[in-house]
Formats: C-alpha cells, sequence, structure tokens
C-alpha cells in the first residue's frame, strides 16, 4: 500500500463538522495465506460486524485499512507485503471512538522472485541469441503499466540484467587486449579457431567467453537460491521447533490440570461416600423409628376402632330418637303452618278495614280543612264588619 500525502492551504477560515459514529465493529481471528517477498503478497479475508452499516477504521502494525461493516457480517479482502515466512499481528477496529482488538497470522510459502523467473528466461537463450543482441533488455524496459509496489523488483532486474552485459563486454574487451599483445596468437595460422582475421575474434571465441560469464552468473544465482532454500528450510524447521515446544508446553499443562482435576474428583467422591454412609445409618435409623411409631399407631387405631364402635352404636340410638322427635317436630310445623295461614286471613281482613278506615278519615279530613277555611272567611269577614263598626262610631263622635 502506497501512502499519499495532501497539503491544502487556504487564505480564508474554514469551518468543519466533525461527526464522530461510536458504533462497536468487531472482526474474528483469521489466517493470513499466501507467500512472502513476492508480487501477489499475503491477504486475509475479514468479516466485520456491526449493528448497522458502517466503514471501519483497519490497522495493523504500521499499516492501515479501511472495509464496510454490516449486522450480518461483511467480507473483504486485506491485503499485506510480507517479508517473512512466520507472520503474526496484532490489529485494532474501529468504528468511531470505540477500538475492539483481532489477530491475524500464518505461515507464508516462498515464491521465486522476479529476478529468478528472469534469470531462468536469460539462462534459456543461446549464444547466437545474446551475441550482440540486447532485444531481451529494450523487452523489460518496456514494462506494460508498472505498478508502484512491483517497480523496484522489475528495477532491480534490469539493472542485473545491464550488469551481466557489462560484464559479458568488459570479459570481452581484456580478452581481446591481452590477445592482442600476444605474437603467437596474431601470426598464427588461419585454420585454428584462435586465429584472428581483420582485427575480429572468432565467433566460436566469444560464444565461450558469453558462455562462461553465463555460467559464472549462473553459478552464483544457484548459490544464492540454495542459500535462500536453506534459509527458508532453517525458518520452516525452527517455527516447527517453536510450534512443537508450545503444543508440548500446552500438552504437559493440559496433563497438569488433568492429574488436578482428577485428584479433586477423587477427593470429592471420597467425601460423597462419606457423605452416603452417614445418609444410609440415617435412613436405617429414621425407618425403625417409622416402624415403630406405625406399630404404635395401628394399635392405638385398632383400641380407637372398639371406642369408635361403641360410639357409633350410641349415635344409632340417638339418631333413632331424634327422628321421633323430627316426627313430632313436623307434625308441630304442619300446625304452626295452618295457625298461621287463619292469621294471614285475618290480616287481610284487618287490612282491609283500616284502609276503609283511612279513607273515611281522610274525607272527614277533607270536610275539617274545608270547614277550617269557611271559618278563617268567617274570621275575616267579622273583622271587616269590626272596623267598618268603629270608623261609624269614630264618625259619629
Amino acid at each position: 500500500m502506497v501512502s499519499t500525502e495532501v497539503i491544502v492551504s487556504l487564505q480564508e477560515e474554514l469551518y468543519t463538522d466533525i461527526i464522530v459514529d461510536s458504533d462497536i465493529c468487531t472482526v474474528e481471528n483469521t489466517e493470513l495465506v499466501g507467500c512472502y517477498n513476492c508480487e501477489k503478497g499475503a491477504y486475509a479475508k475479514i468479516k466485520c460486524f456491526a449493528s448497522r452499516s458502517s466503514e471501519a477504521e483497519i490497522i495493523c502494525d504500521s499499516t492501515s485499512f479501511t472495509a464496510p461493516c454490516g449486522r450480518q457480517g461483511i467480507e473483504s479482502i486485506m491485503r499485506i507485503s510480507a517479508t517473512q515466512a512466520m507472520m503474526h499481528m496484532k490489529c485494532s477496529v474501529s468504528c468511531g471512538e470505540v477500538v475492539t482488538k483481532f489477530e491475524v497470522g500464518g505461515i507464508l510459502k516462498y515464491t521465486a522472485t522476479f529476478q529468478t523467473v528472469l534469470y531462468k528466461w536469460l539462462t534459456s537463450l543461446t549464444a547466437a541469441e545474446l551475441d550482440g543482441e540486447t532485444t531481451f533488455l529494450s523487452a523489460m524496459l518496456n514494462t506494460a503499466s508498472p505498478q508502484a509496489e512491483f517497480l523496484e523488483p522489475q528495477l532491480q532486474a534490469i539493472l542485473n540484467s545491464l550488469h551481466k552485459q557489462l560484464n559479458v563486454a568488459t570479459t570481452q574487451r581484456l580478452d581481446w587486449t591481452s590477445l592482442q599483445t600476444e605474437a603467437s596468437f596474431r601470426e598464427a595460422p588461419i585454420e585454428s579457431d584462435r586465429q584472428v582475421q581483420a582485427g575480429l575474434i572468432p565467433r566460436a571465441r566469444r560464444f565461450q567467453w558469453l558462455e562462461r560469464g553465463s555460467k559464472q552468473e549462473h553459478d552464483n544465482m544457484e548459490e544464492h537460491l540454495v542459500k535462500l532454500e536453506s534459509k527458508q528450510s532453517i525458518d520452516e524447521e525452527t517455527t516447527l521447533a517453536v510450534r512443537c515446544q508450545q503444543l508440548q508446553k500446552q500438552l504437559d499443562n493440559l496433563e497438569l490440570e488433568r492429574a488436578e482435576q482428577v485428584a479433586k474428583l477423587e477427593k470429592e467422591n471420597e467425601e460423597c461416600q462419606k457423605e452416603i454412609s452417614v445418609l444410609k445409618e440415617q435412613a436405617k435409623s429414621q425407618q425403625e423409628e417409622a416402624q415403630a411409631d406405625w406399630i404404635q399407631q395401628i394399635e392405638e387405631a385398632a383400641h380407637k376402632s372398639e371406642d369408635d364402635q361403641k360410639e357409633i352404636a350410641l349415635l344409632k340410638e340417638k339418631i333413632k330418637l331424634g327422628d321421633d322427635e323430627l316426627k313430632a317436630a313436623f307434625s308441630s310445623m304442619e300446625k304452626l303452618k295452618d295457625k298461621l295461614s287463619t292469621l294471614e286471613d285475618e290480616l287481610d281482613t284487618k287490612t282491609r278495614n283500616a284502609g276503609a278506615l283511612i279513607n273515611n278519615l281522610g274525607t272527614l279530613l277533607d270536610k275539617n280543612e274545608k270547614k277550617k277555611m269557611e271559618l278563617a272567611e268567617l274570621r275575616q269577614e267579622l273583622k271587616e264588619e269590626k272596623s267598618r263598626s268603629e270608623e261609624m262610631t269614630q264618625k259619629m263622635k
């Protein structure tokens, strides 16, 4: 990943608002797969979870990424340029102010670099194809749309090729200069491949020198590859040894925990056995006490049953007497009912008579009211007559 810095200059004031989302984003631990020191690099498939759709910032060591998050989890690919086989990174993810942690790790594979591929291509060319030709260099120089992260390996490969050509040219120049100083070489007959004609080295000799330079470069590269493979194997063996030690340590810890748990369970089992024996004794004593109580209760119930029989006989006699009394009571009740009906008839007759009396009384009251009104009128007339007589008396005086 390439970081870019942008500088913006403002002549006036700029007001900005920052909206901070404090949603909680989480990413599960995942495995890192791929290769190291290669063009494709390593990658990890991550799944980001959040309560709603958000954009999370992921920071792993000195590298940062962005990834989408959702309620069901959104998958994305995180690419890393690794430089070693065993990778273990502690990463953080945040959707605002809340930061959570997760880990990414794995053992990466070794893939031949661009220089190795180029070297195989160069060694596959014949001496005739390399004799005075530089088209393979121009083919390398005209790389189509080089990417920034792969530009350095490509330039390194081009420089190695140029260095190889310079080595071959320098070797040819030195050999040619040394041969020119030898009289035997200049004066030799033309029939030998060591002969010179018009100041030119024979083509076969140039092929021989080119093959010698190529063989030397090939040996150097092969030695370098052997060292890389041995280093990788050592790293892998070291990694496996470390992992084996860690696993052995974990197994030892688990064995100790298992032994402790077994001892603890055995101790608990002994305590349980003791408690069971105590409970058995208590149950036995309680059973004996219960049997004694049952026998006593049965005997008491037997004695009580005889008393109950006597009481039942007495109750039967009382019930018989009660039946006679009940019959007498029923007969007296019948008499009372007849007397009550007679009284009800008399009450109805008296009620009717009382109603007639009430009606007569109302009539008398009405008549009394009328007489009171007439008396009041007479009194009023008397007062008026008296007032007239007084007036007449006054006048007569």
